[in-house]
């Protein structure tokens, strides 16, 4: 009976530890769903604002030519007329570029095609505000099959940490790009998941700095970051480990940094259990001979 009453109490323990950890999961759902709805909500305050303002100006901008064209009709047409008629014309333009501007500035974001998994919507949206606010060019390619890709290849929890490390490690690597080009809006960062051919793949394209040849000759092997002057590089040991449970290819293509916002690097994981890593560059002569990759040259 001791023993019994034993487990039924260590059973209540694991139950209040999973409640709390499912508690802990619900509030860091609202706190990201109230975040979209201030977004949403500030974006639609703008809105209202501007649209005020600009019907008040084009409806003064009406009146006048009412006025001025019955003048006209009553008085005849003069070159004075035609110069306040230019006047108006000019303003009108003006008004134009300026709602444009305005606008753009104020754009809500966009909105983002929906994977059926909901934790990684979650993410998506939240990896998309903060390309919004940083300026930084963000595109989701959803193809099909993202459900069918967590029920039958590889857990919903699985792919999320793939998903969260590599496209963080994007966002770092361009938010360092950003310290050495002025131009903000050049940066890129491009998603895309789902079954593309015969094999599931998620892949991230990015236009932040490039690796290093001695980052990507380690990586997996021991802690080594893929971002300089940090410390840590826990990410991609932990891919790693998903790639060899569920035999999962790695991929990394990588191009010369430029200035012109193309991406420099994609990092691509395709469920084909093969289980390969392979590595295409610019500069093969860098990289030493190893059994763990292969090195293409692009």
């Amino acid at each position: 009976m001791d023993t019994d009453n034993s487990m039924k109490e260590i059973e209540k323990k694991l139950m209040k530890e999973v409640e709390k950890a499912l508690m802990k999961a619900f509030e860091n759902v609202i706190a990201e769903k109230d975040k979209t709805i201030e977004v949403l909500t500030k974006h639609n305050d703008d809105l209202r604002s501007l649209h005020h303002s600009m019907r008040v100006r084009l409806n003064a901008i009406s009146k006048y030519v009412r006025q001025h064209a019955a003048r006209s009709y009553s008085e005849g047409f003069d070159e004075n007329a035609s110069l306040e008629l230019l006047t108006i014309l000019g303003g009108v333009q003006q008004l134009s570029a300026e709602f444009e501007v305005e606008t753009e500035r104020i754009a809500p974001k966009k909105l983002l095609p929906k994977t059926g998994v909901h934790m990684l919507d979650i993410m998506f949206e939240h990896f998309s505000q903060i390309c919004f606010e940083q300026k930084i060019d963000f595109t989701l390619n959803l193809w099909d099959g993202v459900l069918e890709m967590t029920q039958n290849i590889i857990p919903s929890r699985k792919l999320e940490i793939l998903v969260s490390n590599h496209v963080t490690n994007a966002l770092e690597s361009i938010n360092e790009s950003m310290d050495t080009n002025n131009n903000n809006n050049l940066h890129r960062l491009t998603i895309t998941i789902g079954k593309r051919g015969e094999y599931f793949v998620f892949s991230v394209f990015d236009s932040g700095t490039p690796f290093t040849p001695k980052t990507l000759m380690k990586i997996g092997t021991e802690p080594t970051t893929t971002r300089r002057g940090l410390h840590g590089g826990i990410g991609f040991q932990e891919s790693f480990k998903i790639m060899d449970e569920y035999e999962v290819s790695l991929s990394i293509m990588e191009r010369e940094l430029n200035d012109n916002g193309s991406f420099t690097k994609a990092v691509t994981f395709r469920f084909d259990n093969q289980n390969q890593y392979t590595i295409t560059t610019y500069r093969p002569n860098d990289f030493e001979k190893s059994d763990r990759y292969t090195i293409y040259e692009n």
